[in-house]
Protein backbone atom coordinates (compact mmCIF):
# COMPACT_ATOMS: atom_id res chain seq x y z
CA UNK A 1 0.00 0.00 0.00
CA UNK A 2 1.42 3.36 -1.03
CA UNK A 3 0.76 6.42 1.14
CA UNK A 4 2.18 9.92 1.24
CA UNK A 5 3.78 11.07 4.49
CA UNK A 6 4.29 14.74 5.20
CA UNK A 7 7.70 16.09 6.17
CA UNK A 8 6.23 17.20 9.48
CA UNK A 9 5.18 13.66 10.32
CA UNK A 10 8.63 12.33 9.44
CA UNK A 11 10.31 14.90 11.68
CA UNK A 12 7.97 14.12 14.57
CA UNK A 13 8.62 10.40 14.16
CA UNK A 14 12.39 10.96 14.01
CA UNK A 15 12.42 13.10 17.18
CA UNK A 16 10.24 10.55 19.00
CA UNK A 17 12.64 7.75 17.98
CA UNK A 18 15.62 9.75 19.28
CA UNK A 19 13.89 10.37 22.62
CA UNK A 20 13.05 6.66 22.90
CA UNK A 21 16.70 5.68 22.36
CA UNK A 22 18.26 8.37 24.56
CA UNK A 23 16.27 10.30 27.21
CA UNK A 24 18.51 13.35 26.79
CA UNK A 25 16.81 14.02 23.46
CA UNK A 26 13.38 14.17 25.09
CA UNK A 27 11.77 17.59 24.80
CA UNK A 28 11.42 19.52 28.06
CA UNK A 29 7.89 19.88 29.42
CA UNK A 30 7.92 23.63 28.86
CA UNK A 31 9.15 23.47 25.26
CA UNK A 32 7.83 21.98 22.02
CA UNK A 33 8.54 21.75 18.32
CA UNK A 34 6.52 24.00 16.02
CA UNK A 35 6.27 23.55 12.27
CA UNK A 36 5.99 25.98 9.38
CA UNK A 37 4.96 24.82 5.92
CA UNK A 38 7.09 26.68 3.37
CA UNK A 39 5.49 26.65 -0.06
CA UNK A 40 8.10 27.53 -2.71
CA UNK A 41 6.12 26.48 -5.77
CA UNK A 42 5.65 30.13 -6.79
CA UNK A 43 9.43 30.44 -7.31
CA UNK A 44 9.85 26.98 -8.81
CA UNK A 45 11.10 25.30 -5.63
CA UNK A 46 9.92 22.29 -3.64
CA UNK A 47 7.80 22.89 -0.53
CA UNK A 48 9.23 21.79 2.83
CA UNK A 49 8.61 21.96 6.59
CA UNK A 50 10.65 24.31 8.78
CA UNK A 51 10.93 23.49 12.49
CA UNK A 52 11.13 25.80 15.54
CA UNK A 53 11.99 25.06 19.17
CA UNK A 54 9.45 27.23 21.00
CA UNK A 55 7.98 27.78 24.45
CA UNK A 56 4.92 25.61 25.08
CA UNK A 57 3.06 28.37 26.90
CA UNK A 58 1.29 30.97 24.77
CA UNK A 59 2.64 34.32 25.90
CA UNK A 60 0.32 36.50 23.84
CA UNK A 61 -2.99 35.44 22.26
CA UNK A 62 -4.78 36.89 19.26
CA UNK A 63 -7.30 38.68 21.49
CA UNK A 64 -4.56 41.22 22.28
CA UNK A 65 -4.50 42.38 18.62
CA UNK A 66 -6.87 45.20 17.70
CA UNK A 67 -5.93 45.53 14.01
CA UNK A 68 -3.50 44.37 11.33
CA UNK A 69 -2.82 45.74 7.85
CA UNK A 70 -0.40 45.20 4.97
CA UNK A 71 1.56 48.32 3.95
CA UNK A 72 4.91 49.21 2.35
CA UNK A 73 8.09 50.32 4.05
CA UNK A 74 8.75 53.89 2.82
CA UNK A 75 12.50 53.28 2.84
CA UNK A 76 12.76 49.89 1.12
CA UNK A 77 9.34 49.78 -0.63
CA UNK A 78 8.99 46.22 0.54
CA UNK A 79 5.72 44.83 1.93
CA UNK A 80 5.40 44.96 5.70
CA UNK A 81 2.61 44.09 8.13
CA UNK A 82 1.65 46.64 10.75
CA UNK A 83 0.09 45.25 13.93
CA UNK A 84 -1.85 47.30 16.45
CA UNK A 85 -2.25 45.96 20.01
CA UNK A 86 -4.75 46.91 22.66
CA UNK A 87 -3.53 48.31 25.99
CA UNK A 88 -2.91 44.92 27.57
CA UNK A 89 -1.34 43.48 24.41
CA UNK A 90 0.97 46.46 23.94
CA UNK A 91 2.31 46.14 27.48
CA UNK A 92 2.87 42.36 27.27
CA UNK A 93 4.38 42.59 23.77
CA UNK A 94 6.80 45.29 24.91
CA UNK A 95 8.01 43.16 27.81
CA UNK A 96 8.37 40.06 25.62
CA UNK A 97 10.41 41.81 22.95
CA UNK A 98 12.65 43.42 25.57
CA UNK A 99 13.39 40.00 27.09
CA UNK A 100 13.97 38.19 23.78
CA UNK A 101 16.06 40.50 21.60
CA UNK A 102 17.73 38.52 18.80
CA UNK A 103 15.30 35.62 19.09
CA UNK A 104 12.34 34.77 16.89
CA UNK A 105 8.71 35.52 17.71
CA UNK A 106 6.46 32.77 16.30
CA UNK A 107 2.88 33.44 15.21
CA UNK A 108 0.90 30.18 15.33
CA UNK A 109 -2.57 29.44 13.93
CA UNK A 110 -4.19 26.00 13.74
CA UNK A 111 -1.04 24.40 15.15
CA UNK A 112 1.13 25.78 12.32
CA UNK A 113 3.71 28.56 12.40
CA UNK A 114 2.59 31.31 10.03
CA UNK A 115 5.42 33.76 10.68
CA UNK A 116 8.57 33.89 12.85
CA UNK A 117 10.34 37.28 12.50
CA UNK A 118 13.50 38.10 14.48
CA UNK A 119 13.09 40.58 17.35
CA UNK A 120 15.58 43.38 16.70
CA UNK A 121 14.79 45.34 19.86
CA UNK A 122 12.18 46.17 22.46
CA UNK A 123 8.97 47.25 20.74
CA UNK A 124 6.72 49.44 22.86
CA UNK A 125 3.94 51.85 22.14
CA UNK A 126 1.27 49.31 21.22
CA UNK A 127 2.29 48.72 17.59
CA UNK A 128 4.78 46.61 15.67
CA UNK A 129 5.97 46.16 12.10
CA UNK A 130 6.84 42.79 10.57
CA UNK A 131 9.08 42.70 7.48
CA UNK A 132 8.59 40.04 4.83
CA UNK A 133 11.53 37.84 3.87
CA UNK A 134 12.48 36.47 0.45
CA UNK A 135 13.43 38.21 -2.75
CA UNK A 136 10.30 37.83 -4.88
CA UNK A 137 7.98 40.84 -4.61
CA UNK A 138 4.86 38.86 -5.55
CA UNK A 139 5.62 36.22 -2.93
CA UNK A 140 6.23 38.91 -0.30
CA UNK A 141 2.89 40.57 -1.05
CA UNK A 142 1.08 37.23 -0.87
CA UNK A 143 2.79 36.39 2.44
CA UNK A 144 1.88 39.80 3.85
CA UNK A 145 -1.78 39.33 2.91
CA UNK A 146 -1.80 35.84 4.42
CA UNK A 147 -0.22 37.07 7.64
CA UNK A 148 -2.80 39.86 7.97
CA UNK A 149 -5.57 37.29 7.55
CA UNK A 150 -3.97 35.07 10.19
CA UNK A 151 -3.58 37.90 12.68
CA UNK A 152 -7.15 39.09 12.19
CA UNK A 153 -8.48 35.54 12.42
CA UNK A 154 -6.55 34.92 15.60
CA UNK A 155 -8.00 38.06 17.16
CA UNK A 156 -11.60 36.82 16.87
CA UNK A 157 -14.15 37.60 18.14
CA UNK A 158 -13.64 40.58 15.84
CA UNK A 159 -15.45 43.88 16.37
CA UNK A 160 -18.49 44.35 14.14
CA UNK A 161 -18.99 47.50 12.08
CA UNK A 162 -22.36 48.14 10.47
CA UNK A 163 -22.03 48.77 6.75
CA UNK A 164 -25.70 48.77 5.77
CA UNK A 165 -29.10 47.92 7.19
CA UNK A 166 -32.45 47.16 5.58
CA UNK A 167 -35.86 46.13 6.83
CA UNK A 168 -37.74 43.37 5.05
CA UNK A 169 -41.40 42.85 5.82
CA UNK A 170 -43.10 39.46 6.06
CA UNK A 171 -45.22 40.12 2.98
CA UNK A 172 -43.64 37.29 0.98
CA UNK A 173 -44.21 34.71 3.69
CA UNK A 174 -47.73 35.97 4.41
CA UNK A 175 -48.59 35.80 0.73
CA UNK A 176 -47.34 32.21 0.53
CA UNK A 177 -49.38 31.21 3.59
CA UNK A 178 -52.52 32.86 2.20
CA UNK A 179 -52.14 31.10 -1.14
CA UNK A 180 -51.57 27.76 0.58
CA UNK A 181 -54.73 28.22 2.63
CA UNK A 182 -56.71 29.20 -0.47
CA UNK A 183 -55.47 26.12 -2.34
CA UNK A 184 -56.29 23.93 0.69
CA UNK A 185 -59.88 25.20 0.99
CA UNK A 186 -60.49 25.20 -2.77
CA UNK A 187 -59.25 21.62 -3.04
CA UNK A 188 -61.60 20.46 -0.27
CA UNK A 189 -64.61 22.23 -1.81
CA UNK A 190 -63.96 20.73 -5.25
CA UNK A 191 -63.51 17.25 -3.80
CA UNK A 192 -66.83 17.54 -1.89
CA UNK A 193 -68.70 18.72 -4.98
CA UNK A 194 -67.29 16.02 -7.26
CA UNK A 195 -67.67 13.11 -4.84
CA UNK A 196 -71.21 13.95 -3.69
CA UNK A 197 -72.33 15.00 -7.17
CA UNK A 198 -71.13 11.84 -8.90
CA UNK A 199 -71.29 9.11 -6.25
CA UNK A 200 -74.03 10.50 -3.95
CA UNK A 201 -74.19 8.56 -0.66
CA UNK A 202 -71.07 6.58 -1.49
CA UNK A 203 -69.30 9.89 -2.11
CA UNK A 204 -70.42 11.13 1.31
CA UNK A 205 -68.94 7.97 2.87
CA UNK A 206 -65.71 8.69 1.00
CA UNK A 207 -65.63 12.20 2.52
CA UNK A 208 -65.97 10.70 6.00
CA UNK A 209 -63.06 8.41 5.17
CA UNK A 210 -61.10 11.43 3.94
CA UNK A 211 -61.70 13.23 7.24
CA UNK A 212 -60.50 10.21 9.19
CA UNK A 213 -57.44 10.04 6.94
CA UNK A 214 -56.51 13.66 7.73
CA UNK A 215 -56.99 13.08 11.47
CA UNK A 216 -54.76 10.02 11.34
CA UNK A 217 -52.14 11.95 9.40
CA UNK A 218 -52.12 14.85 11.87
CA UNK A 219 -51.93 12.43 14.81
CA UNK A 220 -48.96 10.62 13.29
CA UNK A 221 -47.14 13.91 12.67
CA UNK A 222 -47.71 14.97 16.29
CA UNK A 223 -46.44 11.63 17.59
CA UNK A 224 -43.17 11.86 15.63
CA UNK A 225 -42.88 15.61 16.35
CA UNK A 226 -42.86 16.54 12.64
CA UNK A 227 -43.05 20.20 11.62
CA UNK A 228 -45.84 21.25 9.28
CA UNK A 229 -44.30 23.54 6.64
CA UNK A 230 -45.75 25.07 3.50
CA UNK A 231 -44.45 22.16 1.39
CA UNK A 232 -45.97 19.92 4.07
CA UNK A 233 -49.38 21.52 3.44
CA UNK A 234 -48.89 20.71 -0.23
CA UNK A 235 -48.24 17.12 0.80
CA UNK A 236 -51.52 17.03 2.74
CA UNK A 237 -53.44 18.35 -0.26
CA UNK A 238 -51.78 15.68 -2.38
CA UNK A 239 -52.84 13.11 0.21
CA UNK A 240 -56.45 14.23 -0.28
CA UNK A 241 -56.17 13.40 -3.94
CA UNK A 242 -54.62 9.98 -3.30
CA UNK A 243 -57.27 9.07 -0.73
CA UNK A 244 -60.12 10.14 -3.00
CA UNK A 245 -58.50 8.35 -5.91
CA UNK A 246 -58.53 5.10 -3.95
CA UNK A 247 -62.22 5.50 -3.19
CA UNK A 248 -63.00 6.25 -6.83
CA UNK A 249 -61.24 3.04 -7.89
CA UNK A 250 -63.33 1.07 -5.40
CA UNK A 251 -66.61 2.71 -6.47
CA UNK A 252 -65.93 2.17 -10.16
CA UNK A 253 -65.15 -1.48 -9.53
CA UNK A 254 -68.46 -1.86 -7.65
CA UNK A 255 -70.30 -0.17 -10.54
CA UNK A 256 -68.77 -2.61 -13.02
CA UNK A 257 -69.89 -5.57 -10.96
CA UNK A 258 -73.41 -4.16 -10.59
CA UNK A 259 -73.62 -3.67 -14.35
CA UNK A 260 -72.78 -7.35 -14.75
CA UNK A 261 -75.91 -8.21 -12.77
CA UNK A 262 -74.36 -9.18 -9.45
CA UNK A 263 -76.12 -8.56 -6.16
CA UNK A 264 -75.20 -5.49 -4.13
CA UNK A 265 -73.33 -7.52 -1.51
CA UNK A 266 -71.48 -9.54 -4.14
CA UNK A 267 -70.61 -6.40 -6.13
CA UNK A 268 -69.24 -4.68 -3.02
CA UNK A 269 -67.14 -7.68 -1.98
CA UNK A 270 -65.73 -8.15 -5.50
CA UNK A 271 -65.16 -4.41 -6.02
CA UNK A 272 -63.10 -4.04 -2.85
CA UNK A 273 -61.01 -7.14 -3.56
CA UNK A 274 -60.26 -6.18 -7.16
CA UNK A 275 -59.48 -2.54 -6.29
CA UNK A 276 -56.97 -3.56 -3.63
CA UNK A 277 -54.16 -4.31 -6.11
CA UNK A 278 -54.47 -0.99 -7.93
CA UNK A 279 -54.61 0.96 -4.66
CA UNK A 280 -51.52 -0.78 -3.27
CA UNK A 281 -49.61 -0.22 -6.48
CA UNK A 282 -50.34 3.51 -6.57
CA UNK A 283 -49.68 4.15 -2.87
CA UNK A 284 -46.46 2.13 -2.68
CA UNK A 285 -45.09 3.76 -5.83
CA UNK A 286 -45.75 7.22 -4.44
CA UNK A 287 -44.26 6.20 -1.09
CA UNK A 288 -41.07 5.06 -2.84
CA UNK A 289 -40.73 8.51 -4.38
CA UNK A 290 -41.27 10.09 -0.96
CA UNK A 291 -38.54 7.92 0.58
CA UNK A 292 -36.09 9.04 -2.11
CA UNK A 293 -36.95 12.70 -1.45
CA UNK A 294 -36.48 12.17 2.28
CA UNK A 295 -33.13 10.41 1.84
CA UNK A 296 -31.55 12.87 -0.58
CA UNK A 297 -33.49 16.08 0.01
CA UNK A 298 -33.12 18.75 2.67
CA UNK A 299 -35.12 21.60 4.17
CA UNK A 300 -38.54 22.08 2.54
CA UNK A 301 -38.11 18.94 0.43
CA UNK A 302 -37.71 16.85 3.59
CA UNK A 303 -40.85 18.39 5.10
CA UNK A 304 -42.83 17.57 1.97
CA UNK A 305 -41.45 14.01 1.91
CA UNK A 306 -42.36 13.35 5.56
CA UNK A 307 -45.94 14.53 5.04
CA UNK A 308 -46.21 12.54 1.81
CA UNK A 309 -44.98 9.29 3.36
CA UNK A 310 -47.28 9.58 6.37
CA UNK A 311 -50.17 10.48 4.06
CA UNK A 312 -49.54 7.40 1.94
CA UNK A 313 -49.69 5.12 4.97
CA UNK A 314 -52.84 6.70 6.41
CA UNK A 315 -54.55 6.86 3.00
CA UNK A 316 -53.84 3.17 2.47
CA UNK A 317 -55.32 2.37 5.88
CA UNK A 318 -58.36 4.57 5.23
CA UNK A 319 -59.06 3.10 1.77
CA UNK A 320 -58.68 -0.54 2.75
CA UNK A 321 -60.21 -0.54 6.23
CA UNK A 322 -62.21 2.62 7.00
CA UNK A 323 -64.11 2.72 3.69
CA UNK A 324 -65.01 -0.96 3.97
CA UNK A 325 -66.29 -0.59 7.53
CA UNK A 326 -68.40 2.43 6.59
CA UNK A 327 -69.76 0.70 3.51
CA UNK A 328 -70.72 -2.43 5.46
CA UNK A 329 -72.47 -0.24 8.02
CA UNK A 330 -74.30 1.54 5.21
CA UNK A 331 -75.47 -1.73 3.64
CA UNK A 332 -76.50 -3.40 6.89
CA UNK A 333 -78.14 -0.62 8.87
CA UNK A 334 -78.91 2.42 6.72
CA UNK A 335 -79.96 0.91 3.40
CA UNK A 336 -83.17 -1.09 3.90
CA UNK A 337 -85.10 -3.52 1.75
CA UNK A 338 -84.18 -3.96 -1.87
CA UNK A 339 -83.41 -0.30 -2.54
CA UNK A 340 -80.45 0.10 -4.94
CA UNK A 341 -77.15 1.20 -3.50
CA UNK A 342 -76.43 4.90 -4.03
CA UNK A 343 -73.27 4.82 -6.11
Amino acid sequence: MMCELTGRYLIERYVAALAAEDPKFKLPDDRQLAYEYVDREAVGGEPYWRTYFVDRAVRLSGSAISDAAATYDPNTYRPVVTVQFNRYGGRVFGDLTAQNVGRKFATILDDKVKSAPIINGAIRGGSAQISMGGGNADVQEAEAADLVAVLKTGSLPAPLREESASTVGPSLGRDAVDKAQTAFILGIVLVVIVMVGIYRVSGALALITLTLNVLLQMTAMVLIDATLTLPGIAGIVLTFGMSVDGNIIIFERIREELEKGKSVRGAVDTGFSRALGAILDGQLTTMAGGLVLYAYGSGPITGFAVTLIIGNITALLANIWCTRVLYDHYLNFIRRGNRPVSI
